[in-house]
């Protein structure tokens, strides 16, 4: 596979063991002046669209298959979005259209899950076809709007490898159950605090990081959850297609190495990433959850219920103790 670049940019390529990446389209945050949901701004709008176009020497078939995710200030009228189209002899086949913010607002600043592409070439042997990712924007104060595509690749299985982690993210990755207080808001980061010196103080109490995590990055908790899909999807797969197996062996490994934070499916705004969170296992005291209580924390997920199938015992957030 080979590929081009057509626009104005920014677009950024690059190429790894697990297929061609590119980021498309501008990003810095919100630039609307009038916050969420503020006034449009000025008309007429000046559309761009900025393109990556991926060659394909289709041969004896296969499927091709990648993974995306859009950011955008988006506009409420359609003029702003990410389309993923194959183009063959034959014509041309939309896989994605029109995908963008579906907020009825100007300025509101969304950011999609990541998403699966996967195409059957076996209709296009002995071709020579073009995937193209485009995402459309427009040039007035205030518009942002950038598509990422990961992983595109040819192969047996049908399902993409993970996502390459950003370099803000791989210290999360290196280091096994990554700690990080720093990101953790003042009011979280006294809580936490306050229960820690509480537990320590009860003879015998043990509070224990070593499988938790507090702040992670919103990259970060897109990986865990990525993690966890692919690990659902290549569970039945391999039941019928042994191709996926190594791919299934791997997500395998990663899944266990985030033990508990992979225990149920990742939230997908988390609490984490807000500095809002931590997760800590306690033993050795009466009632964690009244020392968890006086330090204006609670367990959320701590039993399961009729109503919450949500099960995470050690995860921890704001709230003030009930009189």
């Amino acid at each position: 596979m080979g590929y081009t670049t057509i626009g104005p940019g920014p677009i950024t390529v690059t190429e790894g063991v697990n297929g061609i990446n590119a980021t498309i389209g501008p990003w810095g945050g919100p630039l609307y002046p009038n916050g969420p949901c503020g006034e449009p701004v000025a008309y007429p709008v000046q559309l761009f669209s900025n393109r990556l176009r991926v060659e394909i020497d289709v041969g004896s078939g296969g499927q091709v298959a990648c993974t995306y995710d859009l950011s955008q200030t988006g506009t409420p009228f359609g003029t702003e979005y990410l389309d993923i189209h194959l183009v063959s002899g034959g014509g041309t086949v939309w896989l994605v259209r029109w995908f963008g913010n579906p907020a009825p607002c100007w300025g509101s600043v969304w950011k999609s899950r990541r998403l699966m592409k996967t195409v059957n070439l076996n209709d296009y042997t002995n071709q020579h076809v073009y995937l193209d990712f485009i995402v459309t924007g427009n040039t007035n104060f205030g518009t942002e709007t950038q598509g990422r595509i990961y992983s595109i690749a040819i192969n047996d299985c049908g399902e993409p490898p993970l996502s390459p982690l950003s370099a803000e993210d791989q210290a999360f990755e290196i280091e096994e159950n990554h700690w990080d207080e720093a990101g953790l808001t003042p009011a979280m980061l006294s809580a936490l605090t306050c229960l820690r010196d509480a537990v320590a103080a009860v003879p015998g109490g043990l509070f224990d990081t070593s499988h938790g995590s507090a702040y992670r990055t919103p990259g970060y908790q897109e990986h865990l959850l990525e993690v966890y899909k692919k690990w659902e999807r290549l569970n039945h797969k391999t039941f019928s297609d042994p191709n996926c197996q190594q791919l299934k062996d791997y997500v395998a490994l990663e899944k266990g190495k985030h033990g508990h934070s992979l225990a149920t499916e990742p939230a997908v705004n988390s609490k984490h990433s807000l500095g809002l969170a931590f997760d800590a296992t306690i033993t050795g005291v009466p009632d964690q959850d009244a020392l968890a209580c006086n330090c204006g924390l609670y367990r959320p997920f701590k039993e399961i219920t009729e109503t919450n199938t949500v099960y995470d015992p050690p995860h921890f957030q704001l709230r003030p103790c009930p009189p």
